[in-house]
């Protein structure tokens, strides 16, 4: 889908590390080995992107409201990143076989 709106194709719309890493997440996250898990774990990678800056702007500047002196600097909207990563790791701590395969397990009891 990428080629047919960029029109075209090459090594740094395809194969970049950051698009690498970006599908990676999406699939690991959601679930591999299923297409509902990718679906998700796609549909919540576009949703973080695209939101978490928003909601760590709020959460910085109501640390600094609150004259908490640490929180406004750890939840700076550049810093966004790092909290997806955090919450990549647990994601993958927790639900190992990703979001829809721990849904899916019969035996899952969040192991």
């Amino acid at each position: 889908m990428s080629a047919l709106w960029l029109r075209y194709v090459g090594p740094d719309t395809a194969l970049s590390f950051s698009i690498q890493v970006d599908v990676l997440v999406m699939v690991v996250g959601g679930g591999m080995g299923s297409l509902y898990g990718a679906i998700l774990g796609a549909a919540l990678f576009v949703f973080a992107e695209s939101y978490l800056q928003d909601l760590m702007g709020a959460l910085a500047s109501a640390a600094a409201d609150a004259r908490l002196p640490l929180l406004p600097g750890l939840f700076d909207p550049h810093r966004w990143l790092l909290w997806l990563g955090l919450a990549f790791v647990l994601a993958v701590y927790f639900a190992p076989l990703g979001i829809v395969g721990a849904l899916e397990a019969p035996d899952w009891k969040g192991k």
